[in-house]
Order: C-alpha cells, then structure tokens, then sequence
C-alpha cells in the first residue's frame, strides 16, 4: 500500500497525528529514531520515496543547547532528501 503521508517522530504530537490519520482511513506511516531509522538524507529517501506529505512531528525543546542538532539539522535533511 502506497503511503500518501508520513509522519517523522514519534513524540506526543507523532502519536496523536498517527492515530488520528489512522482512525480517518488515511494512508499513514511513522517514521522514528526510535524505530532505528537515522535521520538522515539517503534514509529519508528510501523511507520517503512514495509518500505525497511529510509531516514533522520530531523531538523536544528540553535542551535548548541540541535544538541545532536536535531538530533543524535534521529538518535540513529531510528536506534535502525530498523529490524537487
């Protein structure tokens, strides 16, 4: 089954999208660090390669001083992973 959405994180917000989407016979998939998936630009092009949306739903701001790493490095990749 092709999926059309794909939801990155499995954080309080992830799971609630997840669900949500799921109960409303949307075609959905979750992608998590958690999961063992890398956040990173080749595995995102592989996880990535059919779905039609990408929701960020990814970390925390517990720590201010890993927001770079945390969460717009990854972003960064994940959008540099997308089809032009």
């Amino acid at each position: 089954m092709k999926n059309e959405i794909a939801i990155i994180g499995k954080s309080v917000l992830g799971k609630e999208l997840y669900d949500y989407l799921l109960n409303n016979n949307m075609q959905v998939k979750i992608i998590s660090r958690s999961d063992g998936i890398s956040y990173e630009r080749e595995t995102f092009k592989k996880a990535l390669n059919e779905t039609k949306v990408v929701i960020w739903a990814s970390g925390s701001y517990k720590n201010k001083e890993t927001i770079w790493q945390e969460h717009v490095k990854n972003v960064e990749e994940l959008v540099n992973s997308l089809r032009k």
